[in-house]
């Protein structure tokens, strides 16, 4: 439920800033119900792939990180052997692929967080599909 960006800017005119911070975030929950409030870190892609170290460099919000995935057209993955112990900062976590052909970035997701990553692996594998589909067709 992505709300029109037009909306939102009318809604600023309209409200103090910190009524219009509440509406912003209530949206955000309605757009991510099940990762609310939670942060995602990206990770090191050398430390990831070259010793499977989890260094984080930045830290997301699930709602911003959910968002730039779909807005940027990224492929979502959950990542071979990334699952992350109890006793680090993501207990019970997951480290996520994501890549847009050319490159490819990691998360650590929370597992509180692991349903929105799932629901996201399943969106993007379907929207690369059709723009798979798109450009076969387009050839010929």
């Amino acid at each position: 439920m992505a709300v029109p960006p037009e909306l939102l800017d009318w809604l600023r005119e309209l409200m103090d800033e910190q009524d219009y911070r509440m509406v912003r975030e209530d949206v955000a929950a309605l757009d991510n119900p099940q990762a609310h409030g939670l942060r995602v870190s990206r990770l090191d892609p050398a430390a990831w792939e070259q010793r499977r170290q989890v260094m984080p460099t930045t830290e997301l919000p699930t709602e911003g990180w959910a968002q730039a995935i779909r807005e940027d057209g990224l492929q979502v993955e959950m990542t071979y052997d990334g699952s992350l112990p109890i006793e680090s900062p993501w207990p019970g976590g997951h480290v996520i692929t994501a890549t847009d052909g050319a490159h490819r970035y990691y998360f650590a997701v929370p597992r509180e967080a692991l349903n929105l990553a799932i629901d996201l692996a399943v969106e993007t594998k379907g929207a690369a599909a059709e723009a798979s589909a798109a450009a076969s067709a387009a050839r010929f």
